[in-house]
C-alpha cells in the first residue's frame, strides 16, 4: 500500500496524466463506437459463419449457424460469393451488402494447402440475438467494468502513484481488447488496435506487478524501469503488425495474434508470480491483505483465461467460448480497484451508516416534497378557479422555495445528529482556515495545529516538527537519504507507522528516523509537504478513545496539514530572515569592534622628531584586513619602522596581523639589528600560525640624527627611496615569517639625505586593476614617484594617480598600505661614516 511505504516518484506527473486521459479517451470512444458497429452488422444478411480480417473463416461457431453444415470451417479462406471475387475485406461487406437475409448464396473457399471447392449454395439469415449477446455483449461488459474501474481508481486519487498509473494502464489495454473482440470477426473496424491493445495488456500486468502494491526496491530506486516491459511489447507490436500485413499468406496473422496471446499470458503469469512473491515476503498485514483479495481476483479472472492462452504453447487448441473465458475476468479489475482505494476512498463502517440514514430520510423528504405540492396546487387551484398549467407551475415554484431551505435544515440536522463528530471536525476545519489565513508567527502556527488536532481526533500526544532549524518547534532529524523521507512524500493520508516499520524490515531498509518515532511510540505520522518540499511532519500518538485512526480522521488531518504547509514554510523563512538579519547585525556589529580593536593597534601619533615626518594610508578590503604597520622610537632614540602584508584577508588574516605586529615590536624594542629581529619573528610565528598562512615584513632602523639606515626584508614589496628625480629600491633577501624556522635573513644599509622620502607600501596598491583588467603595476607606481613635484605629499599625490588608474566604479580586491618617512630638507645630518653596503640602495 502506497499510502504507508517509500516508493520512488517518478518525474513528469502532469504529462503522464494527460496521456493516460488520452488513452482513457480513446477507450472511452471505443466503447461507443462498438455497439453501434454491433447492431449495424447484426442487421446485416449473415453468411452463417464469421471471418477475420484476411477472409480466413473463424473458429467460432453456434449450433444455429449454417456455415458449418456445409463445411464452411476454420482454417478455410473464402474467395469469392456466388462467382464474384472478394480480394479483400472491404469487397467482403460490400457484396454481402446487397444481399438480404433469404437470398441464397454459394462460396468459393480454399484450404492453406490451396486446394479450392465450391459450396452447395443456401439462404442468408440473420445473426441471432443469443449470439450477439454470447459473443459481443458480454465481452463489451468486461471492457465496460475494466474502463469504468480504471475511471475510477485514475480519478480518485490525489497523487498518480506508479501501481495507479499501471493498472489505469491495464484497465485501458483491457477494455480496448475486450470490447474489440467482436468487431475483430465481424466488422473488421479497427484490427490493429485490438492487436496493439492485445499486446501492451502483457506488458502492463507485467509492470502492474513491479508497482503494485508498492514498487519494488530496485523500481523505487531506478523509476524508470517501470517502463521496461512496454519496451519489449513494443517491439513485438511492430513484429506482430509486419506479419499480419503480409497479404500473400492469408493466414500468417494466426502467428501474429499468437505472439499477442503469448505476451498477455506471459504478463499474467508474471503478475500472479509476483503477488505470490510479495504474499512470501511482506510482513505488513494491510499489504497482505491487499495482496490476498488481488490473488483471489485474479485466480478467479485468469485461471480459465490462462488455460486459453498458454495452451497454443503446447499446440493444443481451445475454441474461444466468451460464456466460459470472460464472466471471471470481472473479478480481477474489481479486486485491484478495491485494495488500492480501500485506504484512500472509503470506510466500510462510515458508508453503511451514511447509507441507512440516508436511505431512510429519502422517502420521508420525498414525500414532505410532494405532499407540499398538493397542499399549494390546492391553494392556488381554489385560488385562480380550476386546474391550470399557471397553477401547476406556481405550486412547484413554491415548493421548491421552500423545500430547499427545509432540505438543508434537515442535513444540517442530520450531519449533528448522527454524524456528530464529522460534522465538528468540519467546523474546525472552516474555523482553522480563517485563523491560519494571515498568520506569519512560527509557534502561532503551531499552537493553531495543535489545538484543532487535539479538538479533532483526540491524540494522547501530538508534536509539530520542522524540518528546518527555527524557533522553538522540535526539528526533525530524517536524513535525505533516509526511507522514511520518500515515505513521507508519497503518504496522501499519513503514514502508520507500525505497519511502515514492518515493511522497512523486510526490505532490509535501515531508517534511524522511523526507529526513533516508534521508540517515542507514535503511531501516525502526517507530513505536511509545501510545493513538493517536506517542510515538517504531524507526530501524533495512540488516541484517548483507543480506537485506531479511520479513514476520515486521516483525511481530516491530511486537509489541516495540507493547509499548514504554506503557512508553516512561509512562517519558517519569515523567521529564518528575522534570525540571519540578527546574525548579520552580531556580525556587522563584531566586525565593527573588530576594526576598531585593529585601528587601536596601528600607531597615529605624530613623530616626536623635528624635520621628520611619517605620514600613513591604510585601507583593508574588508572590515578588517592583514596588512598592518608601525613605527616606534627605541630607547637610544632609534626609529623602527615596520610594514607587512599576511596572505589572507578578513578576519583570520586580522588575528594574525595583529600578533605578528605585537610581536615585531617586543622584538625590535631590544635593540636588535634587522634581520636578528625577523629571524626571531619568523621561528615564534612558526610554531602557532595556521596552516598554508605566512608573513611578509620588512623592518628598518633607522638613526635620526645621521640618516643611516639599517633594513631587511621577509619577502615584502621593496622599499623605495625618492631623491631628486631619482627613485631607488633598498634590497635585501628573506624569506617570508612562518613558512619554516631558522631562516637567515640579510641586511642591508643605506645613507639618507636631507629632502629623502622613503615609500613602504603593500602589494594591493600595485596588483591592482582597472575596468579593463590592467594591472597598477610596480613601473608606473616608480613612474609616479619620480614625477611627483612634492615629496613631503607623496601619499596624497600617489593616490590622486591611484584613483584616476582605477575609476568610480573599481571594487577593491586587497587590503592597500601606505607608509612614507620624509626627510625636511632643512634638516641638518650629522657626520655619519661611510657604509660599506652603499649597493644595497639600487636605482629603480
Amino acid at each position: 500500500m502506497e499510502t504507508i511505504t517509500s516508493a520512488a516518484q517518478l518525474p513528469g506527473d502532469r504529462t503522464r496524466r494527460v496521456f493516460i486521459s488520452a488513452l482513457f479517451t480513446l477507450a472511452g470512444l471505443v466503447l461507443i463506437a462498438a455497439p453501434v458497429l454491433a447492431f449495424q452488422f447484426s442487421q446485416q444478411p449473415f453468411p452463417g459463419f464469421l471471418v477475420e480480417p484476411t477472409l480466413v473463416i473463424n473458429g467460432l461457431t453456434s449450433p444455429t449457424w449454417l456455415g458449418p453444415r456445409v463445411g464452411l470451417t476454420y482454417p478455410l479462406r473464402v474467395f469469392a460469393v456466388n462467382n464474384r471475387m472478394v480480394p479483400d475485406n472491404a469487397a467482403w461487406h460490400a457484396v454481402l451488402d446487397e444481399y438480404s437475409p433469404g437470398d441464397k448464396v454459394s462460396f468459393r473457399i480454399a484450404s492453406a494447402a490451396g486446394i479450392q471447392r465450391e459450396t452447395p449454395a443456401y439462404s442468408l439469415q440473420t445473426f441471432p440475438i443469443s449470439d450477439l449477446l454470447r459473443l459481443f455483449g458480454l465481452p463489451f461488459l468486461v471492457g465496460l467494468v475494466f474502463f469504468v474501474t480504471g475511471v475510477w481508481v485514475f480519478g480518485s486519487v490525489r497523487q498518480l502513484t506508479p501501481s495507479v498509473e499501471m493498472f489505469a494502464l491495464t484497465s485501458v489495454f483491457a477494455a480496448i481488447s475486450t470490447a474489440l473482440t467482436f468487431d475483430l470477426s465481424s466488422t473488421h473496424a479497427a484490427p490493429n488496435l485490438w492487436l496493439a491493445a492485445l499486446s501492451q495488456l502483457g506488458g502492463a500486468l507485467f509492470s502492474l506487478g513491479l508497482t503494485f502494491p508498492e514498487p519494488w526496491p530496485f523500481i523505487r530506486r531506478y523509476p524508470h524501469l517501470v517502463y521496461a516491459p512496454f519496451a519489449l511489447t513494443g517491439a513485438l507490436l511492430v513484429a506482430q503488425i509486419v506479419i499480419s500485413q503480409n497479404s500473400a499468406d492469408p493466414w500468417a496473422y494466426v502467428d501474429a495474434w499468437r505472439l499477442g496471446y503469448y505476451a498477455t499470458a506471459a504478463g499474467i503469469l508474471l503478475f500472479l508470480g509476483q503477488m505470490l512473491l510479495r504474499l512470501w515476503i511482506n510482513g505488513s498485514s494491510n499489504v497482505r491483505f491487499q495482496i490476498r483479495l488481488v490473488l483471489l481476483g485474479s485466480a478467479l479472472a485468469f485461471i480459465p483465461t490462462s488455460v486459453f492462452f498458454v495452451a497454443p504453447m503446447f499446440q493444443v487448441w481451445i475454441d474461444w467460448d466468451p460464456l466460459l473465458f470472460l464472466p471471471g475476468l470481472l473479478f480481477f479489475p474489481l479486486s485491484i480497484a478495491i485494495a488500492i482505494l480501500r485506504y484512500h476512498l472509503w470506510d466500510i463502517e462510515v458508508a453503511i451508516n451514511r447509507a441507512l440514514v440516508y436511505t431512510t430520510l429519502t422517502p420521508l423528504l420525498g414525500g414532505v416534497f410532494l405532499a407540499l405540492i398538493l397542499l399549494f396546487q390546492g391553494f392556488f387551484t381554489t385560488l385562480i378557479g380550476g386546474t391550470t398549467p399557471l397553477a401547476v407551475a406556481l405550486s412547484t415554484l413554491g415548493t421548491t422555495m421552500l423545500f430547499t431551505p427545509l432540505r438543508n435544515r434537515v442535513q444540517s440536522f442530520v450531519d449533528r445528529r448522527f454524524f456528530r463528530t464529522r460534522y465538528d471536525a468540519a467546523q474546525t476545519l472552516a474555523s482553522f482556515s480563517v485563523a491560519l489565513r494571515d498568520e506569519l508567527e512560527l509557534e502561532h502556527v503551531h499552537s493553531l495545529l495543535i489545538n484543532a488536532v487535539r479538538e479533532c481526533v483526540q491524540p494522547e500526544s501530538v508534536e509539530l516538527c520542522s524540518c528546518h532549524q527555527a524557533g522553538s518547534l522540535t526539528p526533525i532529524r530524517v536524513a535525505e537519504d533516509d526511507p522514511l523521507r520518500s515515505a513521507l512524500l508519497w503518504a496522501q493520508d499519513g503514514l502508520l507507522i507500525q505497519e511502515a516499520g514492518k515493511r522497512s524490515l523486510i526490505d532490509g531498509i535501515h531508517s534511524p528516523a522511523l526507529q526513533e518515532l516508534q521508540e517515542k511510540k507514535i503511531i501516525l505520522a502526517v507530513p505536511l509537504i509545501s510545493q513538493g518540499e517536506l517542510v515538517g511532519v504531524l507526530n501524533l500518538g495512540r488516541r484517548r478513545s483507543g480506537q485506531h485512526y479511520s479513514l476520515d480522521d486521516r483525511r481530516l488531518l491530511a486537509m489541516l496539514a495540507s493547509q499548514t504547509a504554506p503557512a508553516l514554510r512561509i512562517a519558517q523563512l519569515a523567521l529564518q530572515q528575522k534570525e540571519e538579519a540578527l546574525a548579520r547585525q552580531r556580525v556587522e556589529q563584531e566586525m565593527r569592534i573588530a576594526r576598531i580593536i585593529q585601528h587601536t593597534f596601528l600607531p597615529r601619533e605624530k613623530l616626536p622628531i623635528p624635520g621628520w615626518t611619517v605620514e600613513t594610508y591604510y585601507a583593508p578590503a574588508r572590515a578588517v584586513g592583514g596588512d598592518f604597520y608601525d613605527y616606534f622610537l627605541l630607547e637610544d632614540g632609534r626609529l623602527g619602522i615596520v610594514a607587512g602584508d599576511v596572505t589572507d584577508k578578513g578576519v583570520p588574516a586580522a588575528l594574525v596581523m595583529t600578533a605578528t605586529r605585537t610581536l615585531m615590536r617586543s622584538i625590535a624594542l631590544q635593540g636588535l639589528p634587522p634581520g636578528e629581529v625577523l629571524a626571531r619573528a619568523n621561528n615564534l610565528l612558526d610554531a602557532d600560525i595556521p596552516e598554508k598562512m605566512f608573513v611578509t615584513c620588512q623592518y628598518l632602523l633607522i638613526e635620526p640624527g645621521t640618516g643611516r639606515v639599517q633594513f631587511a626584508n621577509a619577502g615584502h614589496n621593496l622599499p623605495y627611496i625618492r631623491r631628486g628625480d631619482q627613485v631607488l629600491e633598498l634590497r635585501a633577501t628573506g624569506m617570508p615569517l612562518g613558512l619554516m624556522p631558522g631562516f637567515f635573513y640579510e641586511e642591508g644599509q643605506v645613507q639618507l639625505l636631507p629632502g629623502d622620502c622613503v615609500l613602504l607600501y603593500s602589494d594591493g596598491l600595485v596588483e591592482a586593476h582597472d575596468v579593463g583588467g590592467e594591472m597598477f603595476g610596480y613601473p608606473r607606481l616608480k613612474e609616479s614617484l619620480a614625477t611627483f613635484p612634492e615629496p613631503a605629499k607623496i601619499i596624497e599625490k600617489l593616490l590622486e594617480s591611484f584613483s584616476a588608474f582605477t575609476g568610480q566604479s573599481w571594487e577593491q580586491e586587497d587590503d592597500v598600505t601606505l607608509l612614507s618617512v620624509y626627510i625636511d630638507p632643512t634638516r641638518p645630518l650629522a657626520h655619519a661614516p661611510v657604509l660599506e653596503d652603499q649597493h644595497h640602495a639600487i636605482p629603480a
